[in-house]
């Protein structure tokens, strides 16, 4: 490895246009609640930390990094300002769709641990079959945007990351925190191109 330059770079949750996997199944399942008129409840508790990073920040920070002796040989978080939360996404969601948030919190969440597989199970039904029957109506019969959730994404698991050596290097955020704006971008996205229900939005 001597005699090869290269640079690592760790990142949090990456949103913005074109996420698929990591943003996207909450604002789906949130407009989901906004369809069935209910309050959208979450495991474990708004405080349990998602660091987030908007996709222009990642693109740019690796370009800028990869153009750099300095960074050759090192290690850098690219993560944004916003010490991002569940909370902090959820009301930014309930903001956009008009929903309510509340929270299992951490003892009743602590108990879908015995049977964790069933739980998700449970979840992806509850949320799959109305997706089906909006996307129908919508007459979207092909979007690859799922509300499905794998078992991993229902760990309490703190995502944490510290963008300080990213900024010693001298690189400056283009989108600091996740805004409101940011987020209906992603979605007017998809419903520009007929992937994402457009009577969720309107």
């Amino acid at each position: 490895m001597e005699n090869f330059s290269y640079t690592i770079v760790r990142l949090p949750i990456v949103y913005g246009i074109g996420d698929k996997r990591y943003l996207m199944p909450r604002i789906i399942i949130a407009a989901i609640y906004k369809h069935l008129n209910e309050v959208m409840k979450l495991l474990w508790n708004d405080a349990m930390r998602l660091a987030t990073v908007h996709v222009d920040d990642v693109c740019a920070a690796i370009w800028q990094l990869a153009l750099s002796e300095k960074a050759n040989r090192e290690i850098y978080n690219i993560v944004d300002d916003a010490e991002s939360t569940q909370g902090s996404i959820s009301d930014i969601l309930g903001d956009i769709f008009s929903i309510n948030i509340d929270y299992f919190g951490i003892v009743m969440s602590n108990l879908t641990k015995l049977s964790l597989s069933d739980t998700v199970s449970e979840i992806n039904d509850k949320h799959m079959e109305p997706w089906a029957e909006i996307c129908q109506q919508n007459g979207l019969s092909n979007t690859p945007l799922t509300p499905y959730l794998d078992e991993e994404q229902l760990y309490h698991k703190h995502l944490n990351l510290d963008n300080s050596k990213l900024k010693e290097f001298g690189y400056q955020l283009k989108h600091p925190k996740v805004t409101n704006e940011l987020v209906k971008a992603i979605i007017d996205d998809y419903v520009e191109q007929k992937l994402f229900p457009k009577s969720l939005v309107f």
